[in-house]
């Protein structure tokens, strides 16, 4: 993260991870950040902490990844830029054929949906309620279960004790 905290426990607890395939040079890519760092706002505001966001960075050079990092991104994380082989593998791992690129995979790493962007551009121009319309749905598909107030946790026990008299 912008702290260089080490984010494997945190990453660990996610419902969702997304994986932001961007560059500074890339004119649809500064057009999306913005959208994309609302969307991650608007979820957080709302208390949803479930979703995490790894900046992948298809930058020329370290100087315009920290640049365009500090300057544009959310509070989310990133691949450190020196770590070009794991930006390669993960470009190759999600298909990934050009950028802005959002793939969205389960806190198991299984990829749950590709192309994500319309979603993104399309909640942060609604209301804050259409982000967690969308989470919702991308959680859906991760198979992701979310324990609602009106549900008992899964695996959770109750005693049903019964009542006698009049």
């Amino acid at each position: 993260d912008k702290g260089n905290n080490d984010v494997t426990a945190q990453l660990d607890e996610s419902q969702l991870i997304v994986f932001y395939f961007s560059a500074h040079w890339c004119p649809p890519c500064r057009q999306f950040t913005p959208m994309l760092k609302k969307f991650f706002d608007t979820a957080r505001q709302l208390g949803d902490t479930g979703l995490q966001i790894i900046f992948v960075s298809s930058d020329n050079s370290e100087m315009e990844f920290t640049e365009y990092y500090y300057k544009h991104h959310g509070d989310w994380w990133a691949v450190p830029y020196k770590e070009r082989q794991i930006k390669e593998k993960l470009s190759s791992q999600y298909s990934v054929s050009g950028i802005p690129f959002v793939a969205v995979i389960n806190g198991w790493g299984q990829a749950a949906i590709g192309h994500t962007r319309e979603d993104i551009m399309q909640a942060a121009q609604g209301p804050s309620t259409e982000v967690l319309r969308v989470l919702a749905k991308w959680r859906a598909a991760a198979g992701v279960v979310t324990n609602r107030p009106d549900q008992l946790p899964s695996g959770a026990a109750v005693t049903v004790c019964g009542l006698t008299g009049a």
